[in-house]
């Protein structure tokens, strides 16, 4: 410790001395003339070299920077794409099970919440897509949602009659089965009296004749109206079937195009414009294919007819 004192204060002399020399112009001059050119020359090359460095590293953490910014940039934008590809694949499969729902609607029992359920999903799917998808994607998917609402209240407002008259039938073919049942009793008491051969068994007869032949009155009626619901209810059937022919095509060709818009958002565009002209022929085929099937229950069914 005594050792570093002393040279300390030997120091502090010579210092003392260069300051007081240094606060002079005839000090600095004297100072300036002394220093080779070859040190000013190892100085100038010293100092470039400093700065060189810090030049490259202010480059490379510039670069880092941006590396680091496009890293996070990059990663935020395959979540991103990421989610769209969930939300749009689990829209396409809901839409697929909706549209597979309407062929149903028919026969499906209408207060069953169950049987509704392909639509809600499919509402709250498309709600997603709108949510995350681009302004064209989102506008096609709430023309098909709003396509789908309509298609389903029009089947459903045709479905109602169906099932109404489908209970009838039901009720018809219960009062139907009874007259039959009462009119095969009465015949078998008819039939055994007369095998009897009793003299005393002919009233009897007779009151048994005229039963059976009221039983078959009742029984023709019972079958007048079960033919008569039937054919109205073939008529309702035919005449929803027509409808939903109508409503098929131009909800096909809607979501087609939402699935073309999905793809470009996704960057899936490889063969777009050869898929394009695929879908665009189906769809035309499918059209006609519906209006000729329109045409032929026509025909058959002319009572039966749609609201195009």
């Amino acid at each position: 410790m005594t050792r570093t004192f002393l040279c300390f204060i030997g120091f502090i002399g010579p210092l003392s001395a260069f300051a007081s020399e240094m606060g002079t112009s005839s000090g600095w001059a004297a100072i300036w003339t002394t220093i080779p050119p070859g040190m000013w020359t190892a100085l100038m090359a010293g100092l470039a070299a400093i700065a060189g460095v810090l030049v490259g590293s202010f480059g490379n953490t510039r670069r880092l920077l941006r590396q680091l910014t496009h890293d996070a940039d990059q990663k935020q934008k395959d979540r991103r794409q990421s989610l769209i590809r969930e939300v749009y694949l689990d829209a396409l499969e809901k839409a697929t099970m909706a549209s597979s729902q309407f062929a149903r609607m028919h026969s499906v029992d209408l207060d069953s919440a169950e049987n509704m359920k392909p639509m809600a999903e499919f509402s709250a799917a498309a709600a997603k897509v709108m949510l995350v998808s681009r302004p064209e994607t989102a506008k096609l998917t709430q023309s098909l949602l709003s396509l789908y609402t309509k298609t389903v209240l029009t089947i459903t407002t045709m479905a109602v009659p169906v099932q109404i008259t489908r209970a009838s039938v039901k009720t018809a073919q219960m009062l139907f089965d009874e007259k039959l049942a009462d009119f095969q009793r009465i015949n078998a008491l008819r039939t055994a009296v007369n095998e009897s051969g009793a003299a005393d068994q002919q009233a009897k007869f007779d009151a048994l004749s005229r039963s059976s032949e009221a039983a078959k009155d009742a029984l023709s009626a019972a079958l007048e109206t079960l033919n008569a619901r039937h054919r109205e209810i073939a008529q309702i059937t035919v005449a929803l079937a027509k409808q939903m022919l109508i409503l098929l095509p131009p909800l096909v060709s809607l979501q087609s195009e939402v699935l073309l818009s999905m793809k470009i958002e996704l960057g899936l565009d490889a063969g777009l414009d050869e898929l394009r002209t695929l879908m665009t022929k189906h769809a035309d085929e499918l059209r006609k294919e519906s209006n000729a099937a329109i045409d032929r229950m026509s025909i058959d069914f002319p009572s039966a007819a749609p609201s195009r």
